[in-house]
């Protein structure tokens, strides 16, 4: 049982750095064709430039956070090119990003089966059974998250240089038990390697490992001169979520609040922002108002990290603090209902047992 949660809370930090988390809706439909028509040497379909503007269209769409644009695109394009892999992994990857793991990785397996020498195609695999873990049973956990470790591992084989799985075995290796994955000593080998493909985000490896290690300092230091790297282009949303939890846990509330904002001006490419402005008003209790205002907006979109279940716990903490316990009560109510025997919640909702209504 140990273990098996253990396993589960790497794959969950996994997730939420990597910018794929836990999303919304299990209701689209299957493409059978698409998955029973897949067939080797078709990875690549030579259908000229034309062709694949639609898959590249499709991949800004998934880039912005907005699957829904991006999933119609790809299906009409499946229409004419049922065997495409690239194809089928972003139709995988538009699933993964509406909250439907299982049928994520039934389509990216399909992929992957028929190109198993591709690292992408491995390193979206393992993220959707990653995600498919968080909603399995306990012996299910455990097993689906060994399997997108090895996914990972699979994936940095065949290509050493492929960053997203590097992060991957890198988060596993600081959450994990240093059988699984090599302990802090495998996470920093990692971020040496990622450095060493991209000094850029191994600045930002290296600030994940000195959060762990509770550098705060260090890590601040290290984000800001990532920030500094690319001054004229917009900064990554991943990035200033980082950010914001490190200046919190440094103690520097302002500037936290000030990424935060700076986070939101990103539009739906920092919706995420929504959720961090509430989250730490939630824990210092200022700002509150705007941090509920922040979480009525961010419970409006769909393709958030965030389950909501967690945003009306973090609500109800606001509340709490302004002293309004009925208000608080009926979000952690709302919390159990979206997701029954939430612990969070209920130990919320045990402690206010005594309070005034």
């Amino acid at each position: 049982m140990r273990r098996a949660l253990l396993i589960l809370l790497v794959i969950t930090v996994v997730l939420v750095l990597t910018g794929i988390g836990a999303i919304v809706s299990l209701s689209s439909p299957t493409r059978p064709e698409a998955v029973t028509t897949l067939a080797q040497g078709e990875s690549q379909e030579q259908g000229g430039d034309r062709d694949l503007e639609p898959l590249d269209r499709a991949r800004v769409w998934l880039d912005e956070n907005n699957p829904g644009e991006a999933k119609p695109i790809v299906e009409s394009y499946l229409e004419s090119h049922p065997s495409n892999a690239d194809a089928i992994v972003l139709l995988g990857r538009c699933y993964l990003a509406m909250d439907d793991a299982p049928q994520a990785s039934a389509l990216i397996k399909q992929a992957v089966d028929a190109h198993p020498d591709i690292a992408d195609y491995r390193y979206w695999y393992g993220t959707s059974i990653g995600a498919e873990a968080m909603s399995a049973s306990t012996l299910q956990q455990m097993s689906l998250g060994m399997n997108a470790i090895a996914q990972y591992k699979k994936a940095i084989k065949l290509d050493p240089d492929h960053i997203g799985a590097r992060q991957g075995l890198m988060f596993a290796a600081m959450m994990a038990p240093p059988f699984v994955a090599g302990g802090l000593d495998g996470a920093k080998l990692h971020a040496q390697e990622i450095a060493r493909v991209d000094v850029r985000e191994g600045k930002i490896a290296h600030a994940q490992i000195a959060m762990r290690e509770e550098r705060h300092g260090d890590a601040i230091t290290l984000l800001d001169e990532a920030l500094a790297m690319n001054p004229t282009e917009p900064p990554d949303p991943r990035l200033l979520t980082q950010f914001i939890r490190t200046l919190h846990e440094a103690g520097k509330t302002e500037r936290a609040f000030e990424t935060a904002h700076e986070l939101i001006a990103m539009g739906d490419r920092g919706v995420e922002g929504l959720y961090q402005l509430g989250r730490l008003s939630a824990l210092t209790g200022q700002h509150a108002d705007e941090g509920l205002f922040a979480f009525a907006r961010y419970l409006e979109h769909e393709g958030t990290e965030i389950p909501p279940a967690y945003v009306h716990w973090r609500v109800a903490q606001i509340h709490i603090l302004q002293d309004n316990i009925p208000a608080a009560r009926a979000s952690l109510d709302t919390a159990l209902d979206l997701m029954p025997g939430m612990k969070e919640a209920e130990t919320e909702l045990k402690a206010l047992g005594s309070s005034a209504p």
